[in-house]
């Protein structure tokens, strides 16, 4: 009996790059010998993105956005207006700029027929990406760093078994109906980033696992500085804005995002974090 997995996306302007990672995303549920139903979310794209993808897969769900719901905002759009009125076994969430291996919907699936076997069902695993130059690895699952020495995570490197983790990435992620039932899906507080690992923190708190499944399960490259905060040669008025922005570190989501996860000293690494930012 095959499997039946639930897949969910969000993509804007990126018509190309899309069509890749569905491209390579079905060549892997082939390998498994899996059932897919994706539902893909197309924020507002201007480049024909909704077209290509009806036309190349009749048989996914594309609902439109009008360019105002970002990451968070378009995943949780997903869930809400399709997903979650299904009978959800196993969600796969991922990016639309990775490139899947073969293999890895074969591994997901076979380290949650592992986990299940031993007893652990309440579980995110999240897939490890490399860089397709250096294979060092990009996306995947991390630990937290002693808290005294600053909130700052270590990005863990996949072994040859299942590895525990304090959070994830959710470039790609396997979610049980278990853990979805526990602790829902992302939180409204996140438009863009972080409602990932704020997703990770409360399953823990909840007693779920996060893991990080055995294996790189594809190619993704770092996001580029270009554009963001950390460009070099931008003016402290430049920097502000881009730091403070949508896509960065809005404060309020900011400010609910330290002081929930960042310990007793959350409010003196908000502080350094946005003074490194803008002056460092």
């Amino acid at each position: 009996m095959s499997v039946k997995i639930w897949a969910l996306t969000t993509c804007f302007n990126r018509r190309v790059i899309t069509l890749r990672c569905l491209k390579s995303l079905y060549a892997a549920a082939d390998k498994a010998q899996c059932q897919l139903s994706v539902c893909l979310v197309d924020d507002g794209s201007t480049d024909g993105t909704t077209d290509a993808v009806q036309n190349e897969y009749p048989e996914i769900t594309v609902l439109r956005g009008d360019g105002s719901l970002f990451w968070a905002g378009g995943m949780r759009f997903g869930w809400n207006e399709f997903v979650k009125h299904q009978f959800v076994d196993q969600l796969l969430v991922f990016n639309d700029d990775i490139c899947f291996f073969d293999q890895a919907l074969l591994q997901l699936i076979q380290t949650t027929k592992d986990l299940r076997n031993a007893g652990i069902t309440c579980t995110a695993i999240a897939g490890a990406f490399r860089d397709p130059v250096t294979g060092t690895t990009t996306y995947g699952a991390v630990k937290r760093i002693h808290l005294w020495k600053s909130f700052k995570f270590e990005r863990l490197d996949p072994k040859d078994k299942v590895v525990a983790a304090d959070t994830l990435n959710m470039n790609l992620a396997l979610i049980s109906k278990e853990a979805l039932q526990k602790i829902g899906f992302l939180s409204p507080h996140y438009v863009h980033s972080k409602a990932d690992f704020d997703f990770g923190f409360r399953l823990k708190a909840a007693g779920g696992k996060v893991l990080l499944a055995p294996g790189h399960m594809g190619e993704c490259r770092r996001n580029s500085k270009s554009g963001r905060s950390t460009e070099a040669g931008l003016s402290i008025r430049q920097r502000a804005k881009r730091l403070f922005s949508i896509k960065e570190h809005p404060f309020i989501e900011t400010f609910y995002y330290y002081r929930k996860y960042a310990g007793p000293l959350w409010a003196v690494l908000l502080a350094k974090k946005y003074f490194n930012r803008l002056f460092r």
